[in-house]
């Protein structure tokens, strides 16, 4: 009999303090379809793998209900990390690639998971198999499809098995504090399925593979993974001028939107809308060569954001200084962590977790120094303060990446020229 989804109270402690830091690592945490999420029966998650261990750490947050998640076999090599993990409620998954001798170890899982299912705990699942942070979907694995049918086997025959897709949206995979995005999508009954299918053949994973990948792709801005992909998202970016303190719903809709006249463009036009494709790409790297941010391209005056950022400056900088003292050793910990991380895509879950680590400690170290030096008014000021010092430097560096940004645009006009050719020409096209 498994154990890892009984009671827990220090487990229940601690997810409600990590709940509380994944929130304030992202501008604005958006979570929307929970009315989707069933009332009864068993309930598979299955979502895109997008941002590394943030995608599971966003749906820990947004899922209301107890759940237990699967990861890559390969930490639990270590026995310490292995304890660890266990207690954070993760079941190890052996994928193809760890060799077909260990697959079989995901028989024990799956019986594991029969009984979390069973018991009513929803249980996490990433069917691509690994993370890539791209608005498209690798290949489904067969692994969903088998786990559904041992749940099948093994559960109360009276309770329905759900599979609940999730959309995973990210405004940026790899700049701290930026935003996320969950959406929880209609849940789809796999036991008729299942049960209705007599031959469990490669046509029948591959049937079952296209269910669950239409359904978690409807939720996110997605985008084929063929040879315009890098046209498609750069032109995407390009006509998608949303606000940036806008709710992350907006803007993936607005996006989803754009994709698809992108795409109706592509069908009705092609010839006209693959140049227009080039020319997005090029610009997009045109602009990255620059040091120029997207944000930057957005309409609106930008001498007047120029003027206006270069007021605000003095003043966000030296309440900025502030910020970084007393975040000091989080910023330290967290620029370790990353430097020694070659994924990209997972630094900013190192960041995370260096608040994780430090945002309590720090909060006594500065209690005490405010205690000490002028009572207790000042001690709490340091300690509310302390816990907000690293999301603020970490802003005022988003900040004034993008205020220099905007300057070096200034004097980019070729840039802004291709910016202003490209949306006379897509509204031109789409006319």
């Amino acid at each position: 009999m498994t154990t890892i989804h009984k009671p827990n109270l220090g487990y229940d402690i601690l997810k409600l303090y990590c709940d509380w830091c994944v929130r304030r690592s992202y501008r604005i945490a958006e979570v929307r379809g929970i009315e989707n999420l069933p009332e009864d029966g068993a309930v598979i998650l299955a979502s895109n793998h997008c941002n590394t261990l943030m995608d599971a750490l966003v749906i820990l947050r947004a899922h209301p209900k107890l759940t237990v998640f699967g990861a890559r076999a390969d930490i639990f090599k270590n026995p310490i990390a292995a304890k660890i993990v266990t207690f954070l409620r993760i079941l190890p998954m052996v994928r193809e690639r760890d060799g077909i001798r260990n697959v079989v170890k995901n028989f024990d899982t799956m019986d594991q998971i029969s009984e979390i299912l069973d018991d009513g705990v929803a249980f996490c699942f990433f069917p691509e198999g690994t993370h890539r942070p791209k608005h498209s979907l690798l290949p489904i694995k067969k692994g969903l499809t088998r786990m559904a049918m041992v749940a099948d086997a093994k559960i109360d025959p009276s309770k329905p098995l759900y599979m609940v897709p999730v959309g995973l949206e990210y405004g940026d995979y790899f700049r701290f504090r930026s935003t996320s995005l969950v959406t929880f999508g209609k849940p789809v009954e796999i036991r008729e399925k299942i049960r209705s299918t007599e031959n469990k053949d490669l046509k029948f994973y591959n049937e079952c593979s296209a269910i669950y990948s239409e359904s978690i792709s409807r939720l996110f801005a997605y985008i084929p993974d063929d040879e315009n992909y890098d046209g498609v998202w750069a032109l995407t970016r390009i006509m998608c001028d949303v606000p940036v303190l806008s709710m992350p719903s907006r803007h993936s809709d607005d996006m989803k939107e754009m994709i698809r006249t992108i795409q109706n463009l592509m069908s009705d036009k092609p010839s006209e809308a693959a140049a227009l494709l080039e020319e997005a790409r090029q610009l997009d790297e045109d602009r990255k060569k620059a040091g120029i941010s997207m944000l930057s391209l957005r309409k609106g005056s930008l001498c007047g954001r120029v003027a206006l950022k270069s007021l605000l400056m003095p003043l966000y900088t030296l309440f900025a200084a502030v910020s970084a003292v007393l975040a000091a050793p989080t910023l330290c910990l967290a620029a370790f962590l990353v430097k020694n991380t070659k994924d990209r895509a997972f630094r900013n879950t190192m960041r995370t977790v260096s608040y994780i680590l430090t945002a309590p400690l720090m909060a006594i170290i500065w209690g005490v120094v405010g205690l000490v030096a002028s009572g207790w008014v000042i001690a709490a000021l340091l300690v509310i303060l302390s816990f907000s010092a690293m999301m603020m430097s970490y802003d005022f560096v988003g900040f004034a990446r993008v205020y220099v940004s905007d300057i070096k645009l200034l004097f980019q006009k070729s840039i802004l020229k291709k910016v202003y050719k490209i949306r006379s020409d897509f509204a031109r096209l789409v006319k």
